[in-house]
């Protein structure tokens, strides 16, 4: 699935990632404490790699680290699961994805450090 969406992202509409990020997200809340450990760090993976390729696409995919943080507030199962979403999607936005190029991933990585890493540090301290 992982590279479905990385060989087609560009065909799909803003509106569908929106959705698509949305369902990950509802996933790892509503199923991620009973999910199998396997199929829950694919899908962290997979959320990590959405937010990635759509970061500038729409302000509101870059939300995503936002909307990881609430998760932390619903129960301690859920916490651990958002500090793994957020470990893998600090872990992808550092690497050089093969889609876009050299100077797309630096600006993506920079946007994320300047606009999201401090939030991320200042709710986990």
């Amino acid at each position: 699935m992982k590279e479905i969406f990385v060989d087609h992202w560009l065909k799909i509409e803003v509106s569908e990632k929106l959705q698509i990020k949305d369902y990950l997200i509802h996933f790892l809340v509503q199923k991620g404490p009973a999910c199998d450990k396997q199929v829950l760090k694919m899908v962290m993976i997979l959320v990590a790699k959405v937010t990635k390729m759509s970061w500038f696409d729409h302000p509101e995919l870059q939300g995503i680290v936002t909307d990881l943080l609430k998760m932390c507030t619903i129960s301690p199962q859920h916490s651990l699961i958002a500090l793994q979403a957020i470990n893998d999607l600090i872990i992808e936005m550092g690497y050089v994805h093969r889609v876009k190029n050299l100077t797309m991933n630096r600006r993506i990585s920079l946007n994320f450090r300047d606009g999201s890493l401090f939030q991320i540090f200042k709710q986990v301290v």
